[in-house]
């Protein structure tokens, strides 16, 4: 039997586009050379697979896995914005040295 969706599709369509703006953001940034794609491509597969492999098994702990990824994104997107507020450019350097 079908039902509404209540708006869901909206969210999940939203948190997509979200993602796809940082990966557009990140190669106008780096520009990554055919290497570094193919190493991404490569990172991914096996991220997908371990995950869905994980979540077979314990699909609490994936979604805890999921929050903190998402806690460690805020906390980045928090140190980039203190920086474009001094007008300072970040560098790998940086993050090497930040305080957690």
């Amino acid at each position: 039997m079908l039902s509404l969706c209540t708006g869901w599709i909206e969210t999940l369509l939203e948190e997509s586009f979200n993602e796809r703006m940082h990966l557009l953001i990140f190669l106008k940034m780096a520009e990554p050379g055919w290497f570094m794609k193919l190493a991404v491509i490569g990172a991914q597969g096996v991220f997908f697979n371990a995950m869905f492999i994980s979540y077979l098994i314990s699909p609490r702990t994936c979604h805890r896995f999921v929050g903190y990824l998402e806690e460690e994104a805020v906390l980045t997107y928090t140190r980039e914005i203190k920086d474009i507020d001094k007008f300072r450019p970040c560098t790998s350097q940086d993050y090497d040295d930040a305080e957690y």
